[in-house]
């Protein structure tokens, strides 16, 4: 990439420029956001994430809410639920005795991946990705340039060590001026589900709800939705992140989409999933 090229890469990640509406794309589940704040409610496709955790609530709210500031919908000691701009972030405590971990993304304007970043850096470590996953036309080796999904993303750790990840997908016109703040905060756009087969739970996934499957896809990575929202399929005892950390395991996991959902078959088979309206 020639030195031009990349200086205009960096300049539009930073700065970018006011657009109008992100439009609908085609398929009943994408999202429309209108300069970052305003969207419809009924078009994305996660509204809502129900994790499990071992921590405290107290602990839950006090990073999710006091220092991220994501805004306490309903809280008690045993759960809690948060805003996460047009989703929600639902946490209960578990009985079993395990410590449940998960991986989600919230998407962010496709401009500020470099203003997420200075603003998280604050607030906790960042995970670090590999070299070959940076991007040399950025001044940080904490963002993962996802050359294939066309986007850039932070990840960092929250106390239940869940894998929080920040992502800016381009293919988003979603563009947006000023600082970064919790209100750039979009949505969840991303959940994992860790399974022993992938390629058999991604056939039953298509058989409870019509999402499609998205992009690139291996025996230990598969993934169904599109830029506006995903259902990873990661494989049971692969490494949660950039092949490092604890491998992944399967936990309960319930997410409420807004694409028409088989009530019968809501349960996906073989795991503690749950999908549905």
């Amino acid at each position: 990439m020639s030195l031009q090229l990349k200086y205009n890469r960096r300049r539009f990640i930073k700065q970018g420029s006011l657009i109008s509406a992100a439009g609908l794309i085609g398929g009943h589940f994408l999202l429309d956001i209108e300069n970052n704040k305003s969207g419809n409610e009924n078009s994305k496709l996660i509204k809502e994430i129900r994790l499990k955790t071992s921590s405290e609530i107290f602990e839950i709210i006090n990073f999710y809410n006091k220092i991220i500031g994501l805004p306490i919908i309903r809280s008690n000691p045993m759960s809690c639920s948060l805003k996460a701009g047009l989703s929600i972030l639902t946490f209960s405590k578990t009985d079993k005795g395990d410590s449940p971990f998960y991986h989600f993304a919230f998407n962010i304007p496709e401009n500020k991946i470099e203003d997420a970043e200075y603003w998280q850096q604050s607030k906790t470590d960042f995970i670090k990705p590999p070299k070959h996953l940076t991007d040399d036309s950025l001044n940080s080796d904490n963002i993962v340039h996802f050359r294939h999904w066309d986007a850039h993303s932070v990840f960092f750790y929250d106390p239940a060590g869940n894998v929080v990840e920040y992502i800016a997908r381009h293919t988003l016109k979603n563009t947006t001026s000023g600082k970064f703040t919790v209100k750039d905060i979009l949505c969840i756009s991303e959940i994992g589900l860790v399974v022993d087969d992938v390629f058999k739970t991604s056939n039953n996934l298509l058989e409870v709800v019509n999402i499609p499957q998205y992009k690139n896809s291996s025996e230990n990575f598969l993934a169904h939705g599109d830029h506006h929202g995903l259902i990873l399929l990661f494989k049971q005892g692969t490494l949660e992140a950039f092949n490092k950390g604890k491998h992944r395991q399967t936990f309960e996991t319930e997410i409420l989409i807004n694409p028409p959902v088989n009530q019968k078959q809501s349960k996906l088979p073989d795991h503690p999933f749950i999908i549905r309206n």
